[in-house]
């Protein structure tokens, strides 16, 4: 299909790449975080439940990009039809920690907002402006 103004697989493939954008963003700025780290410091007692969360956002952050990237193959003709994105329980909670760095609640809030809004974008099969946000 050739791609004109009002072409909505156009739109579509437009806003896909908007949110992966959006996506990789997020991974560098967990990247910058998780460098402020001592090099091989092993957690102490009290630091599980800020890796546990530290892994929700890693874990949502693959299953978006992956399934970004499956959707846009799947449209260039170069891959087969992306399966629907799991609603992961591990993804889909948001537990509050009393004790978590300001930074890491950040990159949970935008994560969750994130794998949230690519759940519905995927289960609606379309790339709607009102599930985008």
């Amino acid at each position: 299909m050739a791609g004109g103004e009002d072409d909505p697989e156009q739109d579509f493939c437009e806003r896909l790449d908007r949110l992966l954008g959006e996506a990789m963003g997020l991974v560098q700025a967990t990247k910058h975080y998780l460098e402020r780290r001592p090099a091989g410091a092993m957690p102490v007692a009290g630091e599980l439940g800020h890796l546990c969360e530290l892994d929700r956002v890693t874990c949502r952050l693959g299953l978006v990009i992956g399934w970004l990237l499956r959707r846009k193959a799947e449209l260039a003709g170069d891959g087969p039809a992306a399966a629907a994105i799991e609603d992961d329980p591990h993804c889909l909670q948001q537990p509050a920690l009393a004790e978590l760095p300001p930074a890491l609640g950040a990159l949970l809030d935008a994560s969750a907002v994130l794998y949230g809004r690519t759940v519905r974008m995927a289960a609606a099969g379309e790339c709607r402006p009102d599930i985008l946000h």
